[in-house]
This record gives C-alpha cells, sequence and structure tokens, in this order.
C-alpha cells in the first residue's frame, strides 16, 4: 500500500469500502487471518526472548500473545510449533493491542514457507 501501483489502489479501495459499509467483518490486509482454536506454541529469540502464543495466523503475519511488551517497529526472530512442524520468522510488530502484538512476517527460508502454506491451509479447511 505505500506505492503507487495498481495493486495498492486495490487495496486503499477495499479498506475505504470496508470503513463505509454495515459489513460484519473487517479487511486486515490482502491476506485473511485465521483465528486458531487452540493457540501455538511460540518462540521469540533476541532481545526480547520468551514465550508466546499464537492467536491468529496468516501468510503475511500473525497475533502473538505475550507477557512481553514489544515496540511497534521491532525486529524479532520467531520460532512457531505446530505439531511436529517448527516454523521460523523474521517479523517485524506493526501494531501493539492489549493482550499482544501483530507481526507481520518479513523472511522465511523457502522451506518455511512451504510448511506456513500447508498449515493456513488446514487451518482454512478447518474453518469451511
Amino acid at each position: 500500500m505505500l506505492e503507487d501501483r495498481p495493486t495498492s489502489a486495490r487495496v486503499r479501495a477495499a479498506f475505504g469500502a470496508a470503513a463505509g459499509s454495515n459489513a460484519s467483518f473487517v479487511v486486515r490486509g490482502v491476506t485473511l487471518a485465521f483465528p486458531l482454536e487452540s493457540p501455538l506454541r511460540a518462540h521469540i529469540d533476541g532481545a526480547q526472548a520468551g514465550l508466546s502464543r499464537v492467536k491468529t495466523i496468516s501468510l503475511g503475519g500473525a497475533y502473538l500473545e505475550s507477557p512481553k511488551k514489544l515496540n511497534v517497529g521491532d525486529s524479532i526472530k520467531l520460532e512457531v510449533r505446530s505439531g511436529l512442524r517448527t516454523i521460523h520468522f523474521t517479523a517485524v510488530v506493526r501494531n501493539i493491542g492489549a493482550e499482544g502484538n501483530g507481526v507481520e512476517f518479513v523472511h522465511m527460508r523457502d522451506e518455511d514457507r512451504e510448511k506456513l502454506r500447508k498449515l493456513v491451509s488446514v487451518i482454512f479447511t478447518c474453518n469451511q
């Protein structure tokens, strides 16, 4: 949305349409975020090290419930566990909520991206 491209205009239009309607949903971004019935365990590495729980997840980011207070713009290394899968991300804190933080995934290896795709696909199928 930062660049003046046709795709950015579509995203801005979607946000404007959702805000101006009586819709019972919120357009959060280009990808859908799925709430998890059972939060996933996650570990934050680095200066803000600690455990957290993933409450929602999408291909582009997640909402982490954590006792650690992060700041908007903090870059964190994140390890998410789902069953036997472990997915590693570099993420940036984009917003702060009462119980946690919204993060955007900014880097991951190809094999981690594929694990995330499979995880989100399973969650999507279960929510249908």
